[in-house]
């Protein structure tokens, strides 16, 4: 496909296999959190939006019943 067909494209947040894109962020974080994330081994990052994405999708059912 040429470059144009690509220009409007999208994920299609309906498709379970697409994965979200990833935005670069700098946040501060409580000194005893991030060593509890560290403390459980490499991936805290994936942990850390783990448990963040859990909040959000909890949050929306709560609003959204």
């Amino acid at each position: 496909m040429p470059d144009e067909f690509w220009i409007n494209a999208a994920r299609n947040p309906h498709n379970p296999y697409s994965r979200p894109t990833k935005t670069h962020a700098t946040v501060r974080i409580d000194s005893d959190v991030m060593v509890w994330l560290k403390s459980q081994g490499k991936g805290y990052q994936t942990r850390l939006n783990a448990i963040l994405r859990q909040a959000m999708l909890d949050a929306f059912k709560k609003a959204h019943g």
